[in-house]
């Protein structure tokens, strides 16, 4: 059975300070373009995600497509930004967390983190942020020294960096090999 979703896109970049939480371990656009979840038998098409794909990399909008398509709690994830960093290069997402500073919202938060970690490798990627956590793939998570404010200690975002993948070209398809079912029907 395919499922075909869509969705919409809205930026929120919030302002608050102070963070804690329990901490996940994590060791170890075009517009025709779509992502196929294989096991589920579901394809995503760039409506599904919720945020625009102008100006990332593939890999960037596998994790993306992936991570609002296994959370639909998700409603906001920022991508590209005009910047000299993995933002600016297409190659960052900040995926927001309702309600971050609550104990649902850390739950979903570390959640996100978990689910990207079981996929590190499928979705290439390099680094992540949560709750002033530093994650490189396959090294110890480190704490960041503060910043200042929620967003910019990753309180109220996951933040994930991938490997170069190269951009889409109109109509590829973009394939991920999670294996984890939310019980699409």
């Amino acid at each position: 059975m395919r499922r075909v979703c869509s969705g919409f896109l809205l930026l929120c970049i919030m302002v608050m300070s102070g963070c804690a939480v329990s901490q996940p371990q994590f060791v170890g656009g075009v517009a025709s373009s779509r992502v196929v979840i294989e096991e589920q038998g579901v394809e995503l098409s760039p409506q599904k995600a919720v945020l625009s794909e102008a100006e990332l990399q593939r890999g960037t909008i596998k994790v993306a497509r992936a991570v609002a398509y296994r959370f639909p709690a998700i409603k906001e994830i920022g991508g590209y930004r005009d910047e000299d960093n993995d933002h600016g290069k297409g190659l960052a997402i900040d995926i927001m967390i309702p309600g971050w500073e609550t104990g649902e919202g850390k739950k979903l938060g570390n959640d996100v983190v978990a689910y990207i970690e079981a996929n590190a490798v499928e979705f290439g990627v390099e680094y992540m942020i949560w709750q002033q956590m530093y994650r490189p793939f396959g090294r110890q998570p480190s704490k960041m020294p503060d910043q200042g404010s929620s967003t910019l200690n990753h309180c109220d975002h996951v933040h994930v960096t991938v490997r170069e993948s190269g951009y889409l070209h109109e109509g590829e398809a973009v394939v991920v090999h999670d294996g984890v079912s939310r019980g699409v029907k």
